[in-house]
C-alpha cells in the first residue's frame, strides 16, 4: 500500500460516497485507476465493505452504551460476534479498563432496549454488563 493507497482510504472513510471520478480528481489520477485501486483494496483486505451512517432521525427513540465484562476463559472475539449479530446493536468495540466491550444500542421503546439487554446478559461468556442510557449527542 502507497500513500495514494492511504489517501484513498482516508477520503473513503470521510465520505463513502464518493465516486471514483471525485476520487480521481482528488489524489490526481485517472477514473480507471482509481477502480483498480479501490478493487485492489477490496481484495487485500485493507476495504472490508462500503456502509453508511444512520442519522439520529432514523435510529431509535433510545440509545445508550453498555459495557460488557467476559468471564475468564471465553474470547472476546467470540461474544464480540454474538452480541454483534443482535438486532439493535450499532458499534461495538474492544476497550481497555474495567470492562472488555462497549457497545452503542439503539431502540424503538424503552422495552425494546431492556429486551436487547437481556439478550446481550444471556450471551454465553458475559459476566456483567453496565449501562447507560445517552440523553444528547452533540
Amino acid at each position: 500500500m502507497d500513500e495514494t493507497d492511504s489517501k484513498l482510504l482516508s477520503l473513503l472513510s470521510s465520505d463513502a460516497s464518493q465516486t471514483n471520478t471525485q476520487l480521481a480528481k482528488a489524489v490526481g489520477l485517472t477514473e480507471a485507476a482509481i477502480r483498480k485501486r479501490v478493487k485492489k483494496l477490496l481484495a487485500n483486505g485493507a476495504i472490508k465493505k462500503f456502509t453508511i451512517e444512520l442519522g439520529d432521525e432514523v435510529g431509535g427513540n433510545f440509545s445508550a452504551i453498555c459495557l460488557v465484562s467476559i468471564g475468564s476463559g471465553k474470547p472476546a472475539a467470540a461474544v464480540a460476534k454474538k452480541i454483534k449479530s443482535l438486532h439493535g446493536v450499532r458499534s461495538l468495540y474492544e476497550i481497555t479498563g474495567d470492562y472488555d466491550l462497549s457497545i452503542r444500542l439503539e431502540a424503538e421503546s424503552s422495552e425494546k432496549l431492556n429486551e436487547l439487554l437481556d439478550e446481550i446478559r444471556n450471551v454465553e461468556g458475559v459476566k456483567n454488563t453496565a449501562t447507560n442510557i445517552i440523553l444528547k449527542k452533540w
